[in-house]
């Protein structure tokens, strides 16, 4: 058996349950819309509180804009959901 900081046990790949909300959008429960305000809400646990109303809806409004116009971003959610946040934006229009 490896130990635990041998190469081998560094080279298995991890596996992870996927979260609440991608079982729920996986599912049909929520849109994929509603899957990334969620994750962004999740993203801004961390600042709420430390940072005021106006700042805290400008990072909201910076990181949506982001999930739907990187390239890599896109790309990732694409992967992980199966969905296009490009053509979620363009479904909401």
């Amino acid at each position: 058996m490896a130990s635990p900081s041998s190469p081998a046990r560094a080279l298995r790949p991890i596996t992870r349950q996927p979260s609440a909300a991608l079982q729920r959008l996986q599912s049909g429960e929520m849109s994929l819309e509603e899957y990334l305000n969620e994750r962004t809400e999740g993203a801004l646990d961390h600042v709420r509180g430390k940072v005021d109303d106006e700042t805290l809806e400008t990072i909201r409004v910076t990181l949506r804009e982001q999930l739907r116009s990187d390239p890599v971003l896109i790309e990732l959610v694409r992967k992980v959901t199966g969905h296009s946040p490009e053509a979620s934006a363009a479904d909401s229009v």
